[in-house]
């Protein structure tokens, strides 16, 4: 008994219509997908130029515990603050406080 394939041009006839279908299906994902990064990118560089103008200042005293962190710069607060603190002898602590408040000028 003979066996045959099937005949090159119909393969390559099937061959681009999978192709084709493929491609139709990726069109119409892919400027979603676009659109999406893109606003996600906005959203992050518009945060990170509004914190632009916030700067902090930390000092301590020399050989105390007690360590200060001022707002310096911006009239708005920076949210949230999480510092950890490491000390040669112990493990790290952390210590929060909201610095949400807005500063007057």
């Amino acid at each position: 008994m003979k066996r045959k394939g099937i005949s090159p041009l119909i393969a390559a006839v099937l061959l681009i219509a999978f192709t084709m279908a493929v491609a139709s299906i990726f069109a119409q994902w892919a400027p979603q997908l676009m659109e999406d990064a893109q606003g996600d990118t906005t959203e992050r560089a518009n945060e990170i130029q509004s914190c632009s103008d916030r700067t902090l200042d930390v000092s301590s005293n020399d050989g105390g515990d007690s360590v200060t962190i001022t707002q310096t710069g911006g009239t708005e607060g920076i949210g949230n603050l999480t510092a950890t603190f490491y000390y040669e002898s112990e493990s790290a602590q952390q210590a929060s406080t909201d610095m949400n408040n807005d500063i007057e000028e």
